[in-house]
């Protein structure tokens, strides 16, 4: 009986796929073919390598004068190395991965908290890389931002925290050493991101760390905190009154490390007075006050560095010292205390305050 015309033309879509199987098994069969040939010339050329080396030992054991077995010493080194060298280049069998080229992806030093450090080596600002771990920790211990903190806020062991631009994480492991138990740490910078990680992981800190970038996060209507603690964040923003004013509605507590503009300062500051633009300098007007933005640009040299712990962008503008002030109680906050302080002769404050 002849097969009907619609399942006649049925049988080649029912027998493509084996077709295609047999062609995939013939491919497979020949690269483990070709793999097991390799695998047996590596051997071939590791046993005529080993062969050289055991008449070169036989040889050295031979020789009584010293000038001829330190000869002998030398031709074993040199044939080692050229083992070691050849081994390490003989070509790979089909399928197999060449490791070498994962670089640095692996580690293959005993584990230890060092290997972690060593990963960011040359950008920590503290040079964590280069110390112990009691060193590190001394290091902590010794900033003295966090306590001010703990210090003068009342109920700080139970605040929720947002601490925005973190760097390496050193202030995040200080809030937590003097009590703090909730922490979001906001940083935007890659590298810091993952040294803060590296801190997390190292010291266990409970903090949660996110990446990106914190003005967003703090402009989130569900954001809220007890206290916002910005450490050397405010002269890296374009719009720092902005700042403060997102802050007193998240958070009834601020802490601030800042600097801010001091004209006479900045103009005998051989480095600092180039980096400034006077020119460029503007007016913002927020709430019927005035606020003189001073436009500080970045060196490209230091942006490209490591170790850059600066702004999103190519400038920042910073507020004199009056402005300050008035840009926080313009936000509704009262400031608890007021701390004195400088870095590379520029002078900074410590700002606690609260609504």
């Amino acid at each position: 009986m002849p097969i009907p015309f619609q399942i006649h033309r049925r049988i080649p879509f029912i027998r493509r796929p084996f077709w295609q199987r047999d062609l995939a098994l013939r491919d497979r069969d020949q690269a483990l073919s070709e793999r097991d040939q390799a695998l047996r010339d590596c051997d071939a050329t590791q046993q005529a390598l080993d062969h050289t080396l055991e008449e070169l030992a036989a040889a050295r054991a031979a020789v009584a004068c010293d000038k001829s077995r330190q000869a002998v010493d030398r031709a074993i080194s040199t044939c080692q190395s050229s083992c070691l060298s050849t081994r390490e280049n003989l070509p790979l069998p089909s399928g197999t991965t060449d490791f070498k080229k994962f670089g640095a992806r692996f580690i293959t030093d005993f584990p230890t908290d060092a290997n972690s450090f060593n990963l960011q080596s040359g950008s920590w600002k503290y040079d964590y890389d280069k110390l112990s771990h009691a060193d590190i920790m001394a290091n902590i211990h010794s900033d003295g931002r966090p306590k001010y903190c703990a210090d003068t806020f009342p109920g700080f062991r139970d605040f929720r925290i947002i601490e925005v631009g973190p760097s390496d994480g050193y202030n995040t492991a200080g809030l937590e050493l003097h009590g703090a138990k909730d922490i979001i740490s906001i940083e935007g910078n890659a590298g810091a991101f993952l040294r803060c990680l590296i801190m997390k992981n190292v010291f266990q800190l409970k903090a949660k760390f996110l990446l990106g970038d914190f003005i967003q996060y703090l402009d989130d209507p569900k954001t809220a905190a007890d206290l916002i603690y910005a450490s050397g964040v405010l002269y890296h923003l374009t719009d720092p009154v902005e700042f403060i004013r997102r802050c007193s509605e998240i958070s009834p507590n601020l802490f601030l490390w800042t600097f801010y503009h001091d004209p006479k300062v900045i103009n005998d500051h051989e480095y600092e007075r180039m980096w400034f633009a006077p020119s460029e300098n503007y007016v913002k007007v927020s709430n019927g006050h005035s606020f003189t933005y001073h436009r500080r640009y970045y060196e490209m040299s230091i942006v490209e560095s490591e170790k850059y712990a600066g702004g999103l962008k190519r400038f920042a503008n910073w507020l004199s010292y009056d402005d300050l002030f008035t840009a926080i109680e313009m936000a509704g906050y009262r400031v608890d205390k007021v701390i004195e302080d400088e870095y590379s002769g520029i002078p900074a404050l410590n700002i606690l305050a609260h609504k």
